[in-house]
């Protein structure tokens, strides 16, 4: 078991132990578990699953940097959203006003930021429909 922090600015998303954590980040999603070569790395907009046995929690994760050790993960994301947290059609709303934000961007730094707001909400949009999609089959980790 590697014990897992995940931590936003507002809050402690999740803290708990368990066998493996799999996370978006810059260098690619990367698997996590117990023995794991220290890193620290920045988090990219995606989605994060921690697993224990057979169960598997999945997360919205954006920004921010990941820390990991032999026996433990920090993730210091900018934002993290377990799926139960997440209202799909408020995040459909939020994907589809990003894009009208991308269409209308003059710059590059609005362009910029508008495809990272698209990103961020297809994350969370991406979560929230998996646990949809499964259902409450798969059990809500602590």
């Amino acid at each position: 078991m590697i014990h897992i922090e995940i931590i936003s600015p507002e809050r402690i998303v999740q803290e708990l132990e368990a066998d493996e954590v799999v996370i978006p980040t810059a260098a690619g999603v990367i698997g996590v578990r117990r023995g794991h070569v220290p890193l620290i790395v920045p988090i990219k907009a995606g989605e994060a699953m921690i697993k224990q046995g057979r169960e598997e929690q999945y997360l919205a994760v954006f920004g921010g940097l990941v820390e990991v050790l032999p026996d433990r993960v920090r993730i210091l994301a900018d934002s993290a959203e377990r799926a139960e947290e997440i209202d799909e059609k408020i995040v459909q709303q939020a994907v589809e006003e990003a894009r009208r934000q991308r269409a209308e961007a003059k710059t590059k730094q609005d362009i910029d930021a508008a495809i990272a707001l698209i990103e961020h909400n297809l994350a969370r949009l991406k979560v929230a429909q998996r646990r949809k999609a499964r259902g409450r089959s798969t059990q809500e980790l602590p």
